[in-house]
């Protein structure tokens, strides 16, 4: 987590050395973020699967998202790509389903990066998780457009966490996984391991922790956002 100080510092040194200028779009708005309660402000939602859990050398190799508008998920915005990988996916197929058939038509992944860097301009990004996937795009980043950006975050996993340790209350192994707390606030089960339906899954979890844990006057989103 990054202070204002650092934060600003961060900045700087990504615009100086971005090569791209959607990226630095992005940098430009992400650095002016503000954001309030929940339906007065817009999250683009979303979901990675990799060929592995290192963020360093897995490769991204499908990036669901959807949208958060006014509280409520625009489903006509819903967005999932499928990245053709430098190498194979080896055994994380077993994982996410994904064969290196099925990614051999799929796009590069600057093309990838390139659109989900537009759908997220002026917008916070929501993860189930964030550290793994805010990491991945980050050196992904690094690559595509030559620096780490700093990432404006918002996490479930991690608000929830935050809220059990606040009451005091016990968090058994397993029951942050997305499918175990959407379980946890009545939601149904989901089809796990697919980029878009993840990305759903994540927001509409969000809505009803919102709608659970906000208060009268809604939940404010300003306390919760993190700066990776």
């Amino acid at each position: 987590m990054l202070g204002s100080w650092q934060r600003r510092r961060r900045f700087r040194a990504a615009r100086e050395q971005c090569q791209h200028a959607t990226l630095t779009a992005w940098l430009d708005a992400a650095e002016r973020l503000e954001p309030g309660p929940i339906r007065e402000t817009p999250i683009l939602v979303a979901d990675l699967e990799l060929t592995g859990l290192d963020p360093e050398s897995d490769e991204i190799i499908s990036i669901g998202w959807t949208e958060i508008a006014e509280g409520r998920i625009r489903m006509a915005d819903n967005q999932h790509l499928l990245i053709r990988p430098e190498g194979g996916v080896g055994k994380s197929a077993a994982i996410h389903e994904l064969r290196d058939r099925d990614l051999a038509a799929g796009i590069p992944l600057a093309e990838g990066l390139d659109a989900l860097f537009t759908a997220a301009r002026g917008k916070p990004f929501l993860f189930h998780h964030a550290g793994l996937d805010a990491a991945c795009l980050q050196r992904a980043c690094e690559r595509w457009a030559g620096c780490r950006p700093p990432m404006p975050v918002l996490d479930t996993l991690r608000m929830e966490a935050e809220r059990r340790q606040r009451r005091g209350q016990p968090i058994p192994d397993g029951a942050l996984r997305l499918g175990a707390l959407r379980s946890s606030y009545g939601l149904p089960e989901h089809a796990l391991h697919d980029a878009l339906g993840d990305a759903i899954a994540t927001a509409e979890l969000l809505l009803v922790m919102a709608a659970r844990n906000g208060g009268r006057q809604g939940l404010d989103l300003a306390p919760l956002l993190r700066w990776l």
